[in-house]
């Protein structure tokens, strides 16, 4: 059979933001490089190359081709045909591409986060368009703008993405269920694009990766949060009817303790399926015991983070999926293709 990706991403390059108007090209990321001698000693490993944004910078990593399983040419889309031989020799027919940078709120500047957004919807949604269906996007949206907002929600849904993307907190700390976020919701729902809150995390004024602490992943945690403040949203019937929400990159171990915690009196043998909501799984996981606790398998997915390098890269991770002795037939096929096929619309 062949899989559908749920999660891989794209590294953002310079022609990511060739379509920054003249009149805003001060504005435009630009890259600071430190050379091997002059990387300050506050920062981890692998961190020396950065986009400058808004007086601020965030990380623009150089990846290991071995430690990734891919190349320059695939990860910043340069070469889409490379990237859909690697995609043909893992048997995956789909891949659903979610950003890097955007993995961390760059700006809280209204203008400055439109700019990037809609840069990086147009370039992503070209080189997508060279894949032949095999490649499909979720779109940046910048709520703080909100009708630029609703504006690239329509340019999403015409140019091929299928879901539009969303931190666990942002636009100057928002949570994830504040009705400040509802129209674009509505937008996306009468679409009928997913809603796809992925791990990151938002603006602060110093960036973590500079720190001289050593700080925890809490990329995570926001995910957690936002399932929480969705999941009350969604049984006091303030979500859209129809719009699906899907956790990305945050494992599903904590899914039978929230839905639990929120009202739900237990396991709910029908809480994910009543909701709408589609978690991607981590392959380490005991996702037996995960579905045994929700009660359906219907909703949950899986993705190779393809490009990345960390914990949740797992380029086999469809594979092993099936593979486990633990799963059914039937429930493993559907956690790597047909799940995701519903969650977006494929």
């Amino acid at each position: 059979m062949t899989f559908i990706d749920s999660d891989t991403h794209v590294d953002e390059c310079d022609e990511t933001w060739s379509y920054i108007p003249a009149s805003q090209r001060d504005l435009a990321p630009r890259t600071i490089e430190f050379a091997e001698e002059e990387i300050p000693s506050f920062l981890p490993a692998g961190y020396h190359r950065f986009w400058c944004i808004d007086g601020r910078l965030a990380p623009r990593r150089h990846r290991s081709d071995e430690r990734t399983g891919t190349t320059l040419e695939t990860r910043e889309l340069k070469d889409v045909s490379a990237r859909i031989r690697d995609m043909d020799a893992l048997g995956v027919a789909v891949q659903v591409v979610y950003p890097t940078l955007f993995l961390h709120e760059p700006s809280l500047r209204p203008d400055v986060t439109a700019m990037l957004h809609r840069s990086y919807n147009r370039w992503i949604a070209e080189r997508c368009a060279d894949s032949g269906g095999r490649l499909r996007w979720v779109a940046m949206v910048p709520y703080i703008d909100a009708q630029t907002a609703l504006e690239e929600i329509a340019f999403a849904s015409e140019n091929g993405a299928v879901g539009i993307f969303k931190l666990g907190i942002e636009a100057n700390g928002r949570g994830a269920g504040d009705p400040f976020f509802f129209g674009a919701y509505r937008a996306a729902a009468e679409r009928d694009l997913a809603l796809c809150l992925h791990q990151g995390t938002a603006w602060a004024p110093v960036n973590k990766f500079l720190s001289p602490f050593t700080q925890g992943n809490s990329g995570e945690t926001p995910v957690y949060e936002a399932f929480a403040q969705l999941l009350r949203a969604r049984r006091e019937g303030r979500l859209p009817v129809g719009l699906r929400v899907g956790f990305i990159e945050a494992g599903s171990a904590w899914v039978p303790h929230l839905l639990g915690a929120n009202g739900a009196g237990g396991p709910d043998a029908q809480a994910l399926a009543e909701l709408d909501f589609y978690v991607t799984c981590d392959v380490a996981e005991d996702i037996a015991s995960v579905l045994r606790s929700v009660g359906e398998d219907h909703h949950l997915i899986v993705g190779t983070d393809y490009t990345h390098g960390d914990r949740y890269s797992v380029m086999n991770a469809h594979a092993a999926v099936l593979g486990r002795a633990d799963l059914e037939g039937d429930t493993a096929s559907r956690i790597v293709s047909d799940n995701a096929h519903a969650l977006y619309r494929l």
